[in-house]
């Protein structure tokens, strides 16, 4: 059991040094794409004039940094991978931790998570482009996903974070944000920033057990309720007027120039 409580303090610990291998390489990348749009040869940077030459010399400096820092993440991530299967149970499922539940282990998997381990799967990525497509909200440009942020997020207690896995591969996630409300007299709500499941997984009652689980962690949380947005008409939308749920808002969205 000691040793248990050592490897998730070990785990903790990584989570929180990736979290700022990321933000930091993410603010070299944002340097290095404003220098590289500076024309000319001559440029003026904090009001003194720097010669193309050094600013190209500094953009190749700072390429190898952000090389070395990516080492360093995939470095740690290769870290919590392990300290993950350590905490494995016999089956070779991930350990089940407070308030999580599985279908078949060997075959699905939902469970809360960390924004850390999130980060670690090689399909997140894949999983966030086909929820920002499938959303329909491209008026807000291409999906980026700000892993700093919703670190930011969960250390501030503002969020809780479910995973899905089948056969071992990320399928689906689901993120809370659990507020108080002031003009409520300061009741915590709790409501749906994400939520996603692959087309091709949504069955076996993937979605169904990330929203139980979303419900419990919100209850837990002390929330009164949680609010979970659907797009108009979608199947979603259908899903959650025979699960429980009642229309609240129309959301309106109003685009600046």
């Amino acid at each position: 059991m000691a040793d248990l409580y050592s490897v998730r303090a070990s785990i903790t610990l990584c989570e929180g040094i990736l979290a700022c291998y990321v933000e930091m390489n993410r603010l070299r990348m944002n340097w290095l794409a404003a220098h590289e749009k500076l024309p000319g040869e001559v440029f003026v940077i904090e009001g003194q004039e720097v010669r193309a030459g050094e600013v190209v010399r500094s953009m190749r400096g700072m390429r190898d940094v952000i090389d070395q820092g990516n080492m360093m993440i995939e470095e740690m991530r290769r870290q919590l991978a392990e300290m993950y299967s350590v905490l494995s149970g016999s089956n070779g499922a991930p350990a089940l931790r407070s308030g999580e539940e599985a279908i078949h282990p060997s075959e699905l998997l939902v469970r809360q998570t960390s924004v850390a381990e999130l980060a670690c799967e090689p399909n997140l990525y894949d999983l966030v482009k086909a929820y920002a497509a499938e959303s329909g909200k491209s008026v807000h440009g291409e999906a980026v996903l700000d892993i700093a942020a919703y670190q930011r997020m969960q250390d501030a207690g503002l969020s809780r974070t479910i995973g899905a896995w089948r056969n071992g591969s990320l399928i689906g996630f689901l993120i809370v944000m659990v507020t108080p409300v002031p003009h409520w007299g300061g009741q915590v709500v709790a409501s749906t920033e994400s939520y996603f499941v692959l087309q091709g997984e949504r069955h076996g009652g993937v979605g169904l057990k990330l929203r139980q689980l979303a419900e419990q962690l919100a209850r837990e949380a002390g929330a009164r309720g949680l609010y979970l947005s659907a797009p108009v008409g979608s199947r979603l939308d259908k899903v959650m007027q025979r699960s429980g749920y009642r229309p609240s808002n129309m959301n309106y969205f109003k685009e600046f120039a």
